[in-house]
């Protein structure tokens, strides 16, 4: 871990008020992201039924692509960090729901995503994000649509994890002598699978066949849009950097968007003060904006990094810029 990380200075009284969280805003968050996915849901059952197959899709496209986001490329991320309500149980009971809806383990990120906070973008130690190798634009294309790799190497980690496996570079973070922490590891995956094949079976049992893709297969329709951003976060800078500001991309996005996302195209500041909030991190944005480099802007930005990167990568080697 680097002794000291560069964050841009903040007047303390300021940076307290950026702290304060509040239960009716973290709400809001919650309530509105399940709203969004209920209508979506909805108007699906709805168009399922009246046989308009080219628009039932279409809707479980943006279905997909909205209940993506409750994973770690949003919602799971930030509840994780326990800033989104005042009380930490409420942080970890949305964020108990949320993971199991995505297939992903919360006892697995939590662990990793300390280390990435502590080490971003050091080679061999950042485990979350072992490359700055941006996506391939093809890869978000295929993951628009449905995720079928992606299912079955969950359904593998998954079912290792409940035996208490843990494989690759991550391994070191659950010794076997820790058998509290493997015994939570086990646990959650254990629910994910179990959990997931019962609903399976129970709506389609009862003739809910719909609710097999809007909740069990929700987390892996539409992946394209939340993959993209989360390779944005830190794909083509630098490693082995002290400063965010060279590790770490700052996307500005359209309110849509930046809801779903839950703020963290605000990536940059996320990583100086991990502790803030989402909903306070545009407030944020402003307070140190001229201490920071201009922010990628939207979707087309996004793009455009991404070409570069690829373009560098041709001139001076793909193995350039990785971190394994």
């Amino acid at each position: 871990m680097k002794s000291k990380y560069y964050r841009t200075k903040i007047d303390t009284e300021k940076l307290r008020k950026l702290h304060d969280r509040s239960n009716v805003r973290g709400f809001f968050r919650v309530i509105g992201h399940f709203a969004a996915l209920s209508l979506t849901g909805l108007v699906f059952f709805k168009c399922a039924e009246i046989g308009w197959w080219m628009h039932v899709i279409a809707v479980l496209f943006v279905h997909g692509t909205i209940f993506s986001f409750l994973g770690y490329a949003g919602a799971s991320h930030e509840l994780s960090h326990n800033t989104v309500f005042k009380e930490r149980c409420a942080n970890n009971f949305f964020l108990q729901i949320t993971s199991f809806l995505v297939w992903t383990n919360p006892v697995y990120f939590t662990r990793t995503h300390t280390v990435h906070h502590r080490n971003t973008l050091e080679h061999d130690v950042d485990i979350e994000v072992p490359t700055t190798k941006c996506i391939a634009i093809f890869k978000v294309l295929v993951t628009s649509v449905f995720d079928v790799a992606r299912l079955f190497r969950t359904i593998k980690v998954q079912w290792a994890n409940s035996r208490g496996i843990v494989t690759g570079p991550a391994a070191d973070l659950f010794p076997p002598e820790n058998t509290q922490l493997l015994n939570q590891l086990k646990t959650a995956a254990r629910t994910i699978l179990i959990g997931h094949f019962a609903l399976a079976i129970i709506f389609i049992l009862n003739g809910y066949w719909q609710m097999v893709f809007l909740v069990t297969l929700g987390g892996f329709i539409g992946n394209g849009l939340p993959n993209l951003l989360a390779s944005a976060q830190h794909c083509g800078m630098k490693m082995d950097s002290g400063d965010y500001r060279e590790s770490t991309r700052t996307v500005l996005l359209n309110p849509i968007f930046s809801f779903f996302y839950w703020n963290m195209n605000y990536h940059v500041e996320h990583h100086m003060y991990p502790g803030v909030p989402c909903y306070n991190l545009p407030h944020l944005r402003k307070l140190i904006a001229s201490d920071l480099e201009p922010a990628t802007n939207g979707i087309l930005g996004i793009l455009q990094a991404v070409r570069e990167d690829r373009k560098a990568r041709k001139q001076i080697g793909d193995c350039a810029l990785q971190a394994n």
